[in-house]
């Protein structure tokens, strides 16, 4: 299923944001609407999608990986991200992850550092923690 069908559920508006996103080249403009919490999740993941200009697009993942409250948004930001320091200060910083949460999958996938890999398994282990026992 195409985005503009999976977006219908949001009415017009969003198929037209959609089809005007898509459009759009300007690497500046693709990082604000991807960073802007007021468009649609179709629209935000469209835009971030299109961004082709590697610092820009890694600015903008961890922008959403660490301000997003959309856990969608979140995981796909996470498998956008390559490096692995912006990884460890997102797994350290990150309030409650749900314990059937597959942004704990993303986050192991994505640590390929064994330090950075332990520390934010401690990270994640005092979030659940937390959350169980309060």
């Amino acid at each position: 299923m195409g985005l503009k069908k999976s977006a219908l559920k949001g009415g017009n508006k969003v198929i037209k944001k959609l089809s005007a996103v898509e459009k759009i080249t300007d690497q500046t403009t693709l990082a604000n609407i991807a960073r802007n919490k007021a468009n649609d999740f179709w629209v935000r993941i469209t835009a971030a999608g299109k961004l082709i200009e590697h610092s820009i697009a890694q600015e903008v993942y961890v922008d959403i990986a660490k301000s997003e409250e959309n856990p969608y948004l979140i995981f796909y930001a996470l498998y956008k991200i390559t490096d692995q320091a912006a990884l460890l200060d997102i797994a350290r910083n990150i309030g409650y992850i749900p314990a059937n949460s597959d942004l704990i999958y993303a986050y192991i996938e994505k640590m390929v550092n064994q330090t950075v890999l332990a520390d934010a398994v401690a990270k994640m282990s005092e979030s659940l923690q937390s959350y169980y026992y309060r």
